[in-house]
């Protein structure tokens, strides 16, 4: 999960460098920020799916437990 927290953060501070230079302007960099939003979602769905397994492994956990 902090691996796909420090991607999402990566990706988050270059798309924040390529908005901020103003390199919009071309298909190059179009393609450039199309591929980092890519990889922010990608990122975001990492970490959304260790935060769920995260939370079914606890449960499992307390459930036993209790037992």
């Amino acid at each position: 999960m902090d691996r796909a927290l420090r991607e999402k953060h990566s990706v988050e501070a270059e798309l924040e460098k390529v908005y901020h230079e103003g390199i919009l302007e071309s298909g190059r960099e179009t393609r450039d920020v199309t591929e980092l939003s890519q990889r922010a979602c990608t990122a975001e769905r990492s970490r959304d799916e260790a935060q769920m397994k995260s939370d079914s492994l606890s449960n499992q956990l307390r459930r036993t437990e209790a037992m």
